[in-house]
C-alpha cells in the first residue's frame, strides 16, 4: 500500500476526484469503571466538575432516549462532541507547562488506515513519558486523566456520527474535528484528514487538511509538494487559514532559494494577515520580506524601498521594520554599498527614517571614503540633526 506521503502528493495533482469511502477509526466498544455509556457505546467522561459535565451529561441523556431514526440525533451527537472537546479544553488549560501532555513520537504507521490503528489501540491515550507523569502532582494526573477521558470520548462519538450518518449536514465539519482532535491529541491522523480532502475538496474546512499535510511536508524539506498545500489551503473558498498558509508558501519557496516568489508571498501575508487581524502574521511576514527581497538577483535598491513601501500600504512603522531589515541584512552579508544605496533611495521618500538611520548608513558604508562622504552629504542636504 502506498504510503500516506506519496498518497497526498497524488492528490495534490488530481484533488478534486472525490472519494465517498471513508479511511476514519469505527467506535470501539471498550468501558471503564466510571464511565455512563450512550447508545453508540462511546464513553462519556464521569461526571465530576461543574457546569461543563453537567450539561455534557444532559445531552448524552438525551441521545440515549431518542431513536436512531431520529432526524435530530445527528447534530445532537455534534453538541455532545463539541461540549466535550470544550471540556477537555479546559482541563488541559489547567496542565499548561506540564509537559507530559507532549506525546512520544508515534509510531510510523504509513499506509494503515485509522480504522485498523483505532481498533489495535482501542482509541487510547497516547504514550507519554513516564518520567513527565511521575513528576505531576497528584491532582495534575486526575487533570490528566479527564482531559484524556474527554478526548477518548469526543473522538468516540464523531467517529459514530461519521458511520452512523455519512451523509448527515455538518459531515465535513465533523469529520475535520475528528482529524484535529486525533492530532491535538498526539494520535495518527493522517487517514481522516485525507477523507476529508476527498470527500469534501470544495469544504473550507479542507483547508485545515491541507494546511496539516503542507506543514508535514515541510518538516519532511519536501517544499514543493509543501508548498503546492499550502496553496490549496489559500484557495480553499471561506479558509480562516489563508493568512497563514501564505506565510508557510512564502517560506517553502524561500527553501528553494525562489526569493522573488517569496518576496511576493510574503508580501501577500502582510496584506491577507492585516485583513484578518492578525498581527503576529503580519509582523512576522513583514520581518522575512526583507530576508527574501534582499536576496532576489533582479531587485535594486531602488525597487526593494518601492515594493516595501507598496507593501507597508501607508503603515509607517511597519514600512520602516522592513527599512531596518533589508537595510541590516544587505549589510550583513557584505552588500554595503547596496545598503546605502537602498538608505539613499529611502531618503527620497521618508527623509525622517534616513536622518534617524544615518549611522547605520555610515556603519554599512564600511570605511570607504566615496561611500561615507556621500553619506555625509545627503545628511546636509536633509539637514538631519
Amino acid at each position: 500500500m502506498k504510503s500516506y506521503a506519496l498518497f497526498i502528493t497524488a492528490v495534490l495533482a488530481s484533488a478534486n476526484h472525490g472519494c465517498a469511502s471513508r479511511d476514519t477509526a469505527r467506535p470501539v466498544r471498550a468501558r471503564s469503571p466510571g464511565a455512563t455509556v450512550d447508545s453508540s457505546g462511546a464513553q462519556a467522561p464521569a461526571p465530576n466538575a461543574p457546569s461543563a459535565r453537567v450539561t455534557l451529561a444532559t445531552l448524552v441523556s438525551l441521545e440515549r432516549s431518542i431513536r436512531p431514526q431520529d432526524p435530530a440525533r445527528p447534530e445532537l451527537l455534534m453538541r455532545i462532541a463539541t461540549e466535550a472537546l470544550e471540556l477537555a479544553s479546559d482541563e488541559r488549560a489547567q496542565l499548561d507547562g506540564a509537559d507530559t501532555l507532549a506525546p512520544w513520537p508515534r509510531r510510523s504507521n504509513e499506509g494503515q488506515s485509522a480504522a485498523s490503528e483505532s481498533a489495535e489501540q482501542e482509541v487510547a491515550p497516547p504514550m507519554r513519558d513516564p518520567a513527565a507523569v511521575a513528576r505531576l502532582t497528584a491532582a495534575q494526573r486526575e487533570g490528566l486523566a479527564r482531559y484524556d477521558s474527554a478526548m477518548q470520548f469526543a473522538i468516540r462519538v464523531l467517529d459514530n456520527r461519521l458511520n452512523t450518518y455519512p451523509t448527515a449536514a455538518r459531515a465535513d465539519e465533523a469529520l475535520f474535528l475528528l482529524a484535529s482532535s486525533l492530532n491535538s491529541w498526539g494520535r495518527e491522523a493522517n487517514a481522516a484528514y485525507l477523507a476529508l480532502i476527498r470527500r469534501f475538496p470544495e469544504s473550507r474546512w479542507s483547508a485545515h487538511a491541507w494546511v496539516f499535510f503542507g506543514d508535514d511536508f515541510f518538516e519532511r524539506e519536501e517544499m514543493e509538494s509543501a508548498a503546492q498545500a499550502y496553496q490549496r489551503a489559500i484557495d480553499a473558498e471561506g479558509s480562516t487559514l489563508a493568512p497563514y498558509a501564505t506565510f508557510k508558501f512564502a517560506w517553502a519557496r524561500m527553501n528553494q532559494s525562489r526569493f522573488d516568489e517569496a518576496a511576493q508571498a510574503f508580501a501577500s501575508a502582510v496584506t491577507r494577515a492585516r485583513n484578518a487581524n492578525t498581527p503576529v502574521i503580519v509582523r512576522e511576514a513583514a520581518r522575512d520580506l526583507a530576508l527574501a527581497i534582499t536576496q532576489s538577483p533582479t531587485r535594486t535598491p531602488a525597487t526593494i524601498v518601492e515594493f516595501i513601501l507598496a507593501t507597508a500600504h501607508g503603515d509607517e512603522a511597519l514600512a520602516h521594520a522592513m527599512l531596518d531589515r533589508a537595510m541590516n541584512q544587505l549589510r550583513d552579508i557584505g552588500r554595503g554599498p547596496d545598503a546605502v544605496a537602498l538608505w539613499v533611495a529611502a531618503a527620497a521618500r521618508d527623509a525622517q527614517w534616513a536622518c534617524a538611520r544615518g549611522a547605520h548608513a555610515n556603519e554599512a558604508a564600511g570605511g570607504d571614503a566615496a561611500l561615507t562622504a556621500r553619506v555625509a552629504a545627503l545628511q546636509s542636504q536633509l539637514q538631519c540633526p
